[in-house]
C-alpha cells in the first residue's frame, strides 16, 4: 500500500508499507520524496526504509491512532480501532 503524505508545490512525499513475500510476517516501510525542479524530475529519493514485524506495524498503527485521538482528529478510540487487525496479514500474498 502506498499513499501520498505531502504535496507542496513542486515537492511531494509518499509512504509505502508492503509485505515481504520472502519473509512472512515482515513488512517494508519506506518514505520517498520527489522534487519536480530537480535535475531529474522523475527521480524519487528514498528518505527512510525499515523492515518491521507484524507487532511493529501494529505498534505504529496504535501510535498514529493515539496521536489522532490526542489532537482530536478522531472522535473516539473504538472508531480508530475498528480497523481489522486481520488486514495486517502474517501470510502476505505473493
Amino acid at each position: 500500500m502506498k499513499t501520498q503524505l505531502c504535496v507542496s508545490g513542486v515537492f511531494s512525499r509518499q509512504v509505502s508499507l508492503e509485505p515481504i513475500v520472502a519473509l512472512p510476517g515482515r513488512f517494508c516501510l519506506e518514505f520517498e520524496s520527489a522534487l519536480e525542479t530537480a535535475k531529474d524530475p522523475q527521480a524519487v529519493q528514498r528518505n527512510f526504509q525499515a523492515i518491521l514485524g507484524r507487532d511493529d506495524v501494529l505498534a505504529l498503527r496504535d501510535l498514529l491512532t493515539e496521536v489522532c485521538l490526542t489532537t482530536g482528529d478522531l472522535p473516539n478510540k473504538s472508531e480508530a480501532q475498528s480497523v481489522d487487525e486481520a488486514a495486517i496479514s502474517t501470510n502476505p500474498k505473493g
